[in-house]
Formats: structure tokens, sequence, C-alpha cells
């Protein structure tokens, strides 16, 4: 297993703005004392926008793990607005 690079690190906690472009997207936003915000937004079928965050301490978390919970957040994200989706074509009640 490869260390990452001090650039792959910067960018790693470096802001980035989300897209406007697709259905799902992101943004990081840095914090204070190392921390670290990820921002998730999809949108439904209306184009409403749907939002989840989870933040984590950059000195308490490696990257597996965080790339883990992110994974488990966005598929939460995608279940919740499916579900709306569903229910909007009129399949679920």
């Amino acid at each position: 297993m490869r260390n990452p690079s001090p650039v792959t690190h910067e960018r790693r906690i470096s802001h980035r703005h989300p897209r406007k472009v697709s259905s799902f997207t992101w943004s990081r936003v840095p914090g204070a004392c190392g921390s670290v915000t990820y921002r998730l937004f999809r949108r439904d079928m209306r184009g409403a926008l749907h939002c989840s965050i989870i933040r984590f301490e950059q000195d308490k978390q490696d990257r597996c793990a965080m790339a883990q919970k992110l994974r488990s957040k966005r598929h939460e994200l995608r279940d919740r607005v499916d579900t709306i989706d569903l229910h909007l074509l009129g399949v679920t009640q």
C-alpha cells in the first residue's frame, strides 16, 4: 500500500464546490483544527435538492474508513431520494 503524497493530502482537505450538472454531487469544506465536512447532494425528479452532511476529524480517521462512511451515506441519500421519486411516479404510496 502506497503512502499518500503531500499533494494528495492537501487535495483531500481543500475546499471543493459542488458540480451543477449531475443528479448527484458533493462538496468538501475544511474546518477548524483539521476537520473536513463533506456535503452530499442529490436531486429528485422535481429538481428539489436533498442533502446529507458528514464531518470527519482529520487525525482520527484513516482514508479507507472515511471512504466507507461516505459510500454508506451516499447510498442512504440515494435510497431516500429514490423513495421520493417512486412516490412521485405513483408506484408506491
